[in-house]
């Protein structure tokens, strides 16, 4: 067996060009969770609000994906590089913060009225929700 060979790995380059890239998109991950955050005690205001309020979870959750996944594939391609550690270490405290700012969803969801729900869920803005919506208040 050729011990010189070289094991394949995964092109993170194809998710961010340089660790700089990394570090831009996870800057903007705090002000999207705050973004989140900020429709709370507001769920019950309108089918609108709610749809905000859903669209702004997905847009951490997407960018959170791709910040995450490459933090920690950066990572598992040499864990004695410093650095790799320090960034996955970050995401996961930002991860744990973020869980903190959006523990009040799924309770304030369910504290909504029935009837406010289903008044809801006949507009067509929640849609695309109403899975969703539905699965929390089971």
């Amino acid at each position: 067996m050729n011990d010189n060979k070289k094991l394949p790995t995964w092109n993170l380059q194809a998710m961010y060009e340089d660790d700089a890239a990394w570090e831009r998109d996870f800057k903007r991950l705090r002000p999207l969770a705050e973004k989140f955050a900020s429709f709370k005690g507001r769920l019950a205001e309108s089918p609108d609000v709610m749809r905000q309020a859903f669209e702004a979870s997905d847009e951490f959750g997407r960018l959170a994906g791709k910040v995450g996944v490459y933090a920690h594939h950066k990572c598992d391609e040499d864990t004695t590089v410093n650095a790799s550690q320090v960034r996955a270490k970050r995401f996961s405290q930002l991860m744990s913060d973020r869980s903190e700012l959006s523990a009040w969803f799924d309770p304030e969801m369910v504290a909504i009225p029935e009837e406010t729900i289903e008044k809801f869920l006949k507009d067509r803005k929640l849609a695309f929700y109403r899975f969703s919506i539905e699965d929390i208040l089971r």
